[in-house]
């Protein structure tokens, strides 16, 4: 009898057991559930930062470039107007004029880069940057008196 009373109170502990086992398997089921859907809402919510991130590392390499580009055309118009302030004006030479034009299409051409803008007002690449490319002359060798 005392086994038998033992063994209801097992079995009793055991439903108890059981019980408890499938509330909290229903539990943990609603909060995995509740959990894939904030999940999802924070993935929606992130995917629009992913683009900015993206965006902004474009303008980031963009700026880069344009950094390298300006930083070229400055020094080889700043050698331009040097050569063409070491020398006298004489208007009988061709080669003053030469010399003329090469820094003015230098300092036409820095003035270029930095008026594009990066960025259009929606904070999206402008179209127009995408297609700029230039043609710069060589200025390492100076105009001559051809």
């Amino acid at each position: 009898m005392e086994f038998g009373g033992l063994m209801l109170n097992v079995a009793g502990a055991g439903v108890g057991l059981l019980g408890a086992g499938v509330t909290v398997k229903i539990h943990g089921t609603k909060a995995l559930s509740q959990a894939d859907e904030h999940r999802r809402i924070v993935d929606v919510a992130i995917a629009p930062l992913d683009v900015q991130d993206e965006l902004h590392r474009g303008v980031k390499e963009w700026a880069r470039d344009q950094d390298g580009v300006l930083s070229h055309l400055v020094s080889q118009a700043t050698k331009a107007i040097d050569v063409l302030e070491s020398e006298s004006f004489d208007s009988t030479r061709k080669l003053h004029g030469k010399r003329l034009l090469v820094a003015f299409t230098l300092v036409t051409a820095v003035g270029q880069i930095i008026s594009v803008p990066a960025v259009g007002e929606d904070d999206s690449l402008d179209g127009t940057t995408e297609q700029l490319t230039f043609r710069s002359p060589d200025t390492t060798t100076e105009a001559t008196d051809d």
